[in-house]
């Protein structure tokens, strides 16, 4: 007997492939009508959370276009069908993807509280789910950066802070699971690098008042620890210390800091894995925690 549900399902995902292949190659217009097909098989075969997902394409594929309300409607639609589904990683990825379109259309401080939500919802989910979640917070960092918006990751770290705190406060201390334990002291440990980095920043460009100098090198220098820490967790795999480092580097004149920071070689820090132990061991393998649609 053929199974007629196994394939509707595959049809959709192989308009799925063809939509990504048409977007790739440059032709959203294309890519937008294979992703609204798979929508409307979807949603006559009664498949829920491919229509989520079909809905999740097209809000990326208007926002290529340059749709970016009609891409936060279709988002907003993306999730509501998620969760009627009870899938929960589909309503994580579109919190996530929720995040960074509010990030690239309207900014950090609209795009903070679907990122925190999706955080704090990962917690819940577990490891694979959180490091997810945490190497897309890490890519906002950088996409901060690259628009000389670095004195916004104070807000991003502190979205970090309310998604533990929260966490914490309405299910269990990060702590007292074992699964968890060292991903919320990762998590602990990007919100500081985000924050000391955002203040400093700021003080260097006049927008917060300077603490005294050897208050600022002992900020920087936390930063540093927390992303070897990171770095050691992650076998390297965000190259924090880099960047905590070369970002600083750019401002420690500025900040006063120049003879403290040469004297320690700051700028010439790295991390060998092969020549130093660090607690709670490595977290090895998380490039292979990709989640896909």
């Amino acid at each position: 007997m053929v199974d007629d549900g196994k394939e509707k399902r595959e049809e959709i995902l192989s308009l799925f492939e063809e939509g990504r292949s048409r977007q790739s190659s440059g032709d959203l217009d294309g890519a937008w009508e294979f992703y609204r097909k798979a929508y409307e098989l979807s949603e006559k075969a009664g498949e829920g959370r491919l229509a989520a997902a079909s809905l999740g394409q097209l809000s990326i594929a208007e926002e290529a276009r340059g749709n970016t309300d009609e891409a936060l409607l279709l988002n907003d639609q993306s999730a509501e069908l998620f969760m009627a589904a009870g899938d929960a990683p589909g309503l994580l990825i579109a919190k996530r993807a929720r995040g960074i379109l509010l990030l690239r259309t309207h900014g950090i401080e609209e795009a903070i509280s679907p990122l925190s939500f999706a955080l704090g919802m990962s917690f819940q989910m577990g490891s694979r789910y959180t490091i997810e979640t945490l190497r897309e917070i890490v890519g906002v960092s950088r996409y901060l950066q690259q628009n000389s918006k670095l004195e916004d990751l104070l807000l991003l770290g502190a979205g970090i802070n309310e998604a533990i705190k929260k966490f914490e406060s309405e299910v269990r201390p990060l702590s007292e699971d074992e699964e968890m334990v060292w991903f919320g002291e990762m998590a602990r440990a990007l919100a500081g690098i985000f924050s000391t980095v955002g203040f400093l920043v700021s003080v260097a460009n006049g927008k917060e008042e300077p603490p005294d100098r050897a208050t600022i090198f002992k900020l920087a220098r936390e930063a540093v620890h927390q992303a070897w820490l990171v770095d050691a967790w992650t076998q390297i795999a965000w190259k924090m210390v880099e960047w905590v480092t070369e970002t600083l580097e750019d401002f420690v004149d500025l900040l006063g800091i120049r003879e403290e920071w040469d004297d320690a070689e700051m700028s010439n820090f790295s991390l060998d894995l092969h020549d130093h132990g660090h607690e709670g061991g490595s977290l090895a393998g998380i490039e292979e925690t990709d989640i896909d649609w």
